[in-house]
């Protein structure tokens, strides 16, 4: 679910837990903070499309969950 829009909040309310707390658990599972993670499965998922297809990057952006296409490109030339 990386290409929804996943925030604390949104998913403390679907598992019923407190939005620091889903933080929390998924930085010490990945080390990440919950935007860290999912700005990094959107990234290597557009770095493997990019390689592995003929999309445009605007076509990836869309398709890895990026809804402004300059967002992406400012997150990709970091």
């Amino acid at each position: 679910h990386y290409k929804e829009d996943l925030t604390n909040s949104a998913l403390g309310e679907i598992f019923s837990f407190h939005p620091n707390y889903i933080n929390r658990i998924v930085n010490e599972q990945t080390g990440l903070s919950l935007h860290r993670y999912v700005l990094k499965l959107r990234i290597d998922e557009a770095v493997h499309l990019l390689r592995t297809t003929t999309l445009s990057a605007r076509e990836i952006a869309a398709e890895v969950g990026f809804a402004i296409t300059t967002i992406f490109y400012a997150i990709s030339s970091e």
